[in-house]
């Protein structure tokens, strides 16, 4: 039987460049601050568009956001402006961020001023949101800025790629480049050569023949295209948890020598990787983590001497 050789095709690099897209979605960010523009006289009642789907209105010399209020549910004003110097605090509290250019809006009235992290080059964005900043008027349940994830010059341009097997012919003169096929009457690695001179069917015109060593290539039937449950077993060989809501086997070890009633940390592995800390007491390992549920398992091993090892069989729900 001859040796099967697994190769990536279109799905499984389409899959691929999907989950490498979401992995690196949040690692670079375009951050977005829009400054409210100097007041004029012909402002007064205009509505702008804020932040997001947010609109704000100049009313009384400053911008504001109709809200809800939660106990009457009558519309209220609420004022949501600040001004340059405290977006510069802000600046300054990000720290590895910088100005890097003002950019124009459809809104000429409106400064939209561009974050992205120093000493990097990137554009582009998706609209997402950030809640680590706040407007400074003390309402802490809206972000006072914009946060995007990078697109432009980035692998979220890649749309995708294929692999293919192909038994080369001769066709209909769509060549244009040299191609071989079996020499008649002789083995299988003497081949026929064809130049097409002119990109039409009579344009190929034979130039010899030659053998070539075939023992280094795979034949075609010899491959067979990757699945999706293999791809899947590649990244968790990484040892990296958030691929899928699948359930992944993880050990549990103890380092400290503990009977079964005791109390110890415990850090979960997924070959060399840290993926969790546990707590372990009475008998029970639990389980908290980012993105892995909250769980007990019962220790199924006791301790020796020097050294406990508590090897137990965690289903972890990754997302």
């Amino acid at each position: 039987m001859p040796t099967t050789l697994k190769y990536m095709n279109q799905l499984r690099t389409q899959e691929l460049i999907t989950e490498i897209k979401r992995r690196l979605a949040k690692k670079q960010d375009i951050i977005q601050f829009m400054v409210m523009p100097t007041i004029t006289s012909e402002m007064v009642g205009d509505v702008y568009q804020y932040i997001g789907d947010t609109t704000a209105t100049y009313k009384n010399g400053d911008f504001y956001r109709v809200v809800l209020n939660p106990e009457t549910l009558d519309p209220e004003y609420k004022q949501i402006t600040y001004n340059k110097d405290e977006i510069d605090e802000l600046i300054d509290a990000a720290g590895h961020f910088e100005v890097v250019e003002e950019l124009p809006t459809t809104d000429i009235k409106t400064n939209v001023i561009y974050l992205v992290p120093k000493k990097q080059t990137l554009d582009g964005y998706v609209d997402s949101t950030d809640d680590s900043f706040y407007f400074p008027t003390g309402d802490e349940t809206t972000p006072a800025f914009q946060k995007y994830d990078v697109g432009g010059n980035f692998v979220e341009d890649v749309t995708g790629a294929d692999a293919e097997t192909v038994q080369a012919n001769i066709d209909d003169g769509t060549f244009t480049a040299e191609t071989k096929t079996c020499k008649v009457g002789q083995v299988n690695n003497v081949k026929d050569e064809y130049i097409n001179l002119d990109g039409t069917t009579a344009g190929w015109e034979k130039i010899g023949d030659t053998e070539i060593d075939l023992s280094g290539y795979v034949k075609h039937e010899e491959l067979v295209a990757i699945t999706a449950e293999e791809l899947e077993d590649m990244w968790r060989t990484t040892g990296i948890l958030n691929l899928s809501t699948d359930t992944v086997a993880v050990a549990a070890e103890e380092t400290a020598d503990v009977d079964v009633t005791s109390t110890g940390a415990i850090v979960l592995l997924v070959g060399d990787t840290d993926v969790a800390t546990a707590a372990y007491a009475n008998g029970k390992i639990t389980i908290t983590g980012v993105a892995i549920g909250t769980t007990d398992v019962t220790v199924i091993s006791s301790a020796t001497e020097d050294y406990k090892a508590v090897t137990a069989t965690i289903a972890v729900t990754v997302s």
